[in-house]
C-alpha cells in the first residue's frame, strides 16, 4: 500500500485497519438539535471546514423554519378557536345587486322615526312624511290617514296659534324634526 508521503508499505494484518470512519449524525438523542453552537459542529471531526459551515447555516435555517411552522400552527388554532369567542367576522353578501328597486317591493317598510304613547292606537310620527310613500311607515290609520298622527303638523299649528312675541329664528335652517325622503 502507498501512504500519503509516497512510501510503500506492506500490510500484514488487514483486519485491524478500519477502511471507514464512523459518522455520528444523531442530533436528537444527544439533545444537540439544532446544532447552533460551534461545539456541536466542532465535535463532528469527520467534516471538513466547508461542511461545518454549511451544517451551521442549515441549523439556523432549520430553527427558523421550525419556529415559523409553530407560529403558523398557533395562529391557526387562535383564529379557529379563540378569536371567534371575542370577535365576529363580517361576511359580505355573496349575491349581486338586484334589478328590483326598493319602492317596487310591496311588503317592505322603511325606518320612519315614531314614538308610541300609551292610550293611543297608533304611534306619533316624528318626521315629515310628505316626500315618501305612506306604505313605508309600516301601518296605516284607515279613518284619518297619517297626517293626524304626524307631530310636524301639530308643531306648525302650535306655532301658528302662539303669540307673535315668540318666533322661531328664520335664519336657522336646521330642521326641528327628522327628514325622511325617497329618491328615484
Amino acid at each position: 500500500m502507498t501512504t500519503e508521503d509516497g512510501t510503500v508499505e506492506t500490510l500484514t494484518d488487514v483486519g485491524s485497519l478500519r477502511p471507514y470512519q464512523y459518522c455520528n449524525q444523531e442530533l436528537f438523542m444527544d439533545k444537540r438539535f439544532p446544532p447552533l453552537s460551534w461545539r456541536a459542529v466542532r465535535d463532528m471531526t469527520w467534516m471538513d471546514g466547508s461542511q461545518k459551515a454549511y451544517a451551521y447555516l442549515f441549523a439556523w435555517t432549520s430553527l427558523v423554519v421550525a419556529v415559523l411552522v409553530v407560529v403558523a400552527f398557533l395562529y391557526r388554532v387562535y383564529m379557529a378557536f379563540v378569536h371567534p369567542l371575542f370577535f365576529r367576522f363580517y361576511k359580505p353578501p355573496s349575491g349581486k345587486a338586484m334589478d328590483q328597486k326598493f319602492r317596487d317591493v310591496k311588503e317592505i317598510s322603511a325606518y320612519v322615526p315614531q314614538i308610541r304613547v300609551s292610550g293611543y292606537a297608533f304611534p306619533f310620527l316624528l318626521c315629515d312624511t310628505k316626500h315618501i310613500d305612506d306604505g313605508y311607515v309600516g301601518w296605516n290609520d284607515p279613518h284619518h290617514g297619517l297626517e293626524k298622527h304626524n307631530l310636524v303638523n301639530e308643531f306648525e299649528r302650535i306655532l301658528a296659534g302662539m303669540d307673535e312675541g315668540w318666533k322661531v329664528d328664520d335664519s336657522d335652517d336646521r330642521p326641528l324634526f327628522s327628514i325622511v325622503r325617497e329618491w328615484e
